[in-house]
């Protein structure tokens, strides 16, 4: 298995990021659309962060995100806009806690070897549930080239025995 990442996430860091958002949310476990771990800035203003994003009640194409900074250990909240149907946004949630943070540790030390980019740096991996999913499934995404803005995204079931 290919080294983590210098600025990997810990699973004792993760938990405590979920848990830390599940008392924000205040109903856990939550109905979610994604659970992402970021490693790098993906916009370069972004750090590192966990960012779990679930639709907003009573809100057509509106999510809500919960934002965890590590380095202040707040959560922030903030609305976004979903360009999906609300029957789309239905068929995209899972419970948040079927997410394993151990997995995702696992996944970001395998994730540039699986992928064949051993130069390439890791993003971020989280769960999301694409529409052609019945299961949410873990993706990770690598900057292969960052002057070209080329990367690849690499995807494993929740276990972490990858998938494609």
């Amino acid at each position: 298995m290919a080294a983590a990442p210098q600025d990997a996430w810990s699973a004792a860091d993760l938990t405590k990021a979920l848990d830390a958002i599940d008392a924000k949310i205040g109903a856990p476990p939550a109905d979610c659309m994604n659970v992402t771990a970021q490693l790098a800035a993906v916009n370069h203003d972004q750090e590192r962060s966990v960012v779990v994003g679930m639709l907003t009640p009573g809100k057509d194409k509106s999510m809500t995100t919960y934002t965890y900074d590590p380095q202040s250990q707040a959560v922030s909240v903030a609305e976004a806009f979903v360009a999906l149907t609300p029957e789309q946004a239905a068929q995209r949630i899972f419970k948040c806690d079927t997410v394993s943070p151990q997995v995702l540790v696992r996944v970001q030390g395998a994730v540039l070897g699986d992928a064949g980019t051993p130069g390439g740096s890791l993003m971020g991996v989280g769960a999301v549930k694409n529409l052609k999913d019945t299961t949410p499934v873990i993706e990770a995404v690598v900057m292969v080239d960052k002057g070209k803005g080329l990367s690849k995204t690499v995807r494993y079931d929740l276990t972490g025995k990858l998938v494609s």
